[in-house]
């Protein structure tokens, strides 16, 4: 575990986090880069979606004439032309790629027991997890952390979705288009019970404070070595971290958590 062991030793030697750039997640249905029109849209939904495209073509105008306009486009049947959709939502995921190449996203779990996770993301067991105490992870060095749960499903956002995102923005609420695009994920990975926080900038650290990081937990499969050189680097911490084992159920298929020795 290698280059995992140099990642873990800059989380507790230099006490930051890396926020990944979520253009270039694995799994390539990760952030919902995609958008349906089509599905559920109501004729109120598109003369919005038109007054906002009208806005943007003539700021200077008044919302009655948005309106005007926006209402002409469906009555010409626009909403309904298979080339106008096509290039709609190639246009507004274009926006929000813009958006996500602006995104840092570092990416936890709410199960630190669950045997796939373990398998996945902490080396079949030897590895280890990190447990953080979010209620220390609001104002930070760099800015407020955005913070999210992931929704897991099937279907791509539909227009009046992405329309809701859209007031929201405009209100201020800069986490909207995060919140829609970068927080829904196939219903296969729901197992990870993931959240999600957000920073300004891909491939950037925020630095923590020690109180943020409560346990270590050691993976069941770990190398007494490697589980020393840890230990070593939690002790530097003060307060110190919780050092805790994981270890295998005896009656099911699960990972039970307890204190290291116990």
């Amino acid at each position: 575990m290698g280059k995992r062991l140099d990642r873990i030793g800059d989380v507790l030697i230099n006490r930051r986090l890396h926020f990944a750039d979520p253009i270039r997640f694995n799994d390539p249905f990760d952030c919902a880069f995609g958008l349906d029109l089509r599905r559920e849209a109501t004729t109120q939904d598109w003369v919005e979606y038109f007054m906002h495209l009208v806005e943007l073509e003539e700021p200077q105008s008044t919302p009655e004439v948005w309106r005007t306009k926006a209402e002409d486009n469906v009555k010409r049947g626009r909403h309904v032309d298979p080339a106008f959709i096509d290039e709609a939502e190639e246009g507004i995921l274009r926006g929000v790629k813009e958006v996500g190449r602006e995104q840092g996203v570092l990416c936890l779990s709410s199960d630190p027991k669950n045997v796939m996770m373990w398998a996945r993301y902490a080396d079949n067991h030897e590895g280890l997890v990190l447990r953080f105490d979010t209620r220390h992870m609001g104002a930070q060095a760099y800015g407020e952390l955005r913070c999210f749960k992931v929704e897991y499903g099937l279907s791509f956002p539909r227009l009046s979705d992405y329309l809701a995102a859209l007031r929201s923005f405009k209100n201020g609420d800069l986490r909207a288009f995060a919140r829609l695009y970068f927080c829904r994920k196939l219903r296969d990975w729901k197992y990870e019970k993931e959240w999600r926080f957000f920073t300004d900038g891909p491939d950037s650290y925020v630095e923590f404070d020690s109180p943020m990081l409560s346990s270590v937990i050691f993976g069941w499969k770990m190398p007494e070595s490697t589980r020393q050189l840890v230990a070593a680097w939690a002790a530097a911490l003060k307060p110190h971290p919780k050092l805790l084992q994981a270890k295998p159920c005896d009656d099911r298929f699960r990972t039970n958590i307890a204190e290291m020795g116990a």
